[in-house]
């Protein structure tokens, strides 16, 4: 009877764990997004891929989509990444007058007991705040001398 008492305990101990394990530690990973401005005109847009399940993948697929778009998949390092790689990490330079949102959808392929793919995004929004200064125009323009008066001469 003791036995069976431990072992419902145990039990009992094992699914209150699980059910205290934050919602992002259930999934293999999270990505986030952070932007400054790098220098006056551009801003630098930073995605960090956290993995949480200690296995060999890949980011297949990283697409820009809102105020600012593109494929930035080739921006990720480590890619492909291993096991021990908890963080990967991509970036995106965006002009610095850019308003609204970037939204980045990722597609990572695992190698765990064969692959599977898991799918995330994030987004950013974007202030327009890193305007690059107003160039100013020199003049080049040269002011003639007021030309020498013509007087007419009568000979004669």
């Amino acid at each position: 009877m003791l036995k069976r008492v431990a072992a419902v305990i145990a039990i009992v101990g094992a699914f209150t764990a699980v059910a205290a394990i934050p919602g992002s530690a259930q999934e293999p990973a999270q990505l986030t997004g952070e932007f400054e401005c790098t220098e006056p005109g551009t801003f630098t847009i930073t995605w960090t891929i956290e993995t949480f399940i200690g296995t060999e993948g890949e980011v297949v697929s990283a697409v820009q989509s809102g105020a600012a778009e593109g494929d930035i998949t080739d921006s990720f390092a480590p890619n492909p990444f291993d096991f021990d790689d908890d963080t990967i990490v991509g970036s995106s330079e965006v002009s610095g007058d850019t308003v609204g949102t970037v939204t980045l959808d990722v597609t990572i392929v695992y190698q765990s007991k064969g692959p599977f793919d898991f799918d995330d995004s994030a987004e950013v929004e974007l202030d327009g705040s890193c305007e690059a200064p107003p160039t100013t125009e020199t003049s080049t323009t040269t002011t003639a001398a007021p030309a020498a008066e013509v007087r007419p001469t009568f000979t004669g």
